[in-house]
């Protein structure tokens, strides 16, 4: 299963790059729909559950937490 990317109007690619962006002032914090965001990782969530044998990959899931709250803290 490919990592979870975003996918804006003003933006796509993965998570990180994104909150890394919005650090440097390249991308504004204003026109980010965290909201969608966090639909479609729980999305993507859900894919990768249905994927697994053991369970969902909580790196993943701490990592996209961490990156939502940066964001939602900006």
């Amino acid at each position: 299963m490919p990592d979870f990317r975003v996918q804006l109007d003003i933006f796509e690619g993965p998570l990180d790059l994104l909150l890394f962006l919005i650090k440097r002032d390249e991308l504004d914090i204003f026109d980010i729909p965290i909201a969608r965001i966090a639909v479609n990782f729980q999305t993507y969530v859900d894919l990768l559950k249905g994927t697994r044998d053991h369970g969902l990959d909580v790196d993943t899931v701490g990592d996209f937490l961490v990156m939502a709250a940066t964001l939602m803290e900006i």
